[in-house]
């Protein structure tokens, strides 16, 4: 399997765990719902500083370049090996020959170095660490997750699961297909457009074919709840591209708990604190979050935050099943329509190339990926 249907896997993996989260935060009332979505991210971060062995926490104040300057040290000492060579052609030469050519080495080492952090991005100097052009992803990252668990458990309560899911979930591949194609300028390709559209599609049926429930703030707040999806997906994208899953996904999960704690204090009930509350908030943090995501974010970068949000609308046809298999709820024709149409949707999606890398994209991977850069 390659790289692409490895990361379709990764992110359909990642659905199907999120597909879970339904049932299991029905077993809360209302507030408790919505604070145990801001706790879950606490914990998630905290699974993924346990699992990458405090990897992303080292990123916040030591310096990682130790593979990115030994590249530019080998290339720029390659370069003065080569000015040396030609050097000794220079012995019988006057001595401001001699000064000529030492300028020359010391133009092409210092220009070879050069040339190595050039391709690499500005972004990536210090790789592994944190620096200002992670700020304005890592706080849209924070928001997006934030405010989804707001707005969408919020609509829920107003509007009913069956249209919050297909507006809140089938909303938000479209959005982040048209975020992705204003801010890379370019048409998104046909194959995520039939696959989106089948999705979608599949996702109406789903969710709509039995009597739901009207509500223009319910409404309001799925739409909402869309777009804080796919401000999480494109600051992952974003993230991934100087940072490895975890990293990312720790800064996120983590800051998107702080910005959820004066709503967890005002929602909570002590029924958090029972067996089955802190049971639920525990499968919530470390498998709907900290697994799921992580999941989640290997798809997102290497077939992009649009092909992977796509996908992430397997996540009700999954709660749909799981209902019917372990809850005995009865589906209609339609809805198992709806789930086969989606099935076929992430087929499509998934073989949709990525847009190629920038040149030096591999050799980018290459220093950050050394061992150790991933778990």
């Amino acid at each position: 399997m390659g790289s692409g249907g490895k990361a379709t896997a990764s992110a359909v993996a990642g659905a199907l765990l999120w597909g879970t989260l339904g049932p299991v935060a029905a077993l809360f009332n209302t507030g408790d719902r919505i604070a145990a979505g801001g706790i879950r991210l606490a914990v998630g971060a905290l699974v993924l500083v346990v699992v990458a062995r405090g990897r992303p926490l080292r990123g916040l104040w030591r310096t990682r370049a130790d593979g990115l300057e030994s590249v530019g040290v080998a290339e720029a000492g390659q370069a003065g090996t080569d000015a040396l060579a030609s050097a000794g052609s220079t012995s019988g030469r006057s001595r401001r020959g001699l000064w000529r050519t030492r300028s020359r080495i010391r133009a092409d080492a210092l220009a070879s170095a050069g040339g190595v952090r050039g391709r690499l991005g500005p972004g990536v100097r210090r790789a592994g660490s944190w620096t200002r052009a992670d700020v304005g992803p890592l706080v849209g990252g924070a928001v997006g997750i934030a405010g989804f668990q707001v707005a969408y458990f919020g609509a829920i309560g107003s509007a009913g699961v069956a249209v919050s899911t297909a507006v809140g979930i089938g909303l938000s591949p479209v959005f982040t297909g048209l975020w992705t194609a204003i801010t890379e300028r370019r048409v998104p390709s046909a194959g995520w457009m039939v696959g989106t559209a089948v999705a979608v599609g599949g996702l109406c049926l789903l969710a709509l074919t039995k009597a739901v429930t009207f509500s223009l703030v319910g409404l309001g707040l799925s739409v909402l709840a869309a777009a804080f999806f796919s401000l999480q997906a494109v600051s992952i994208q974003a993230l991934t591209k100087r940072h490895d899953e975890a990293t990312a996904l720790t800064g996120i999960l983590a800051l998107g708990a702080v910005l959820m704690t004066p709503v967890i204090v005002t929602t909570a009930t002590a029924e958090l604190l029972t067996v089955q509350g802190i049971a639920g908030v525990g499968y919530l943090g470390v498998v709907t979050t900290g697994l799921s995501y992580w999941l989640f974010a290997r798809g997102i970068k290497h077939i992009g935050a649009a092909a992977a949000v796509t996908i992430t609308l397997l996540e009700p046809a999954a709660a749909a099943v799981i209902a019917a298999v372990a809850l005995h709820e009865e589906l209609s024709a339609g809805q198992w329509a709806g789930i086969v149409l989606i099935g076929a949707a992430i087929a499509i999606t998934g073989r949709t190339p990525k847009r190629p890398e920038p040149v030096g994209s591999d050799l980018r991977q290459t220093v950050l990926s050394r061992p150790g850069a991933e778990f």
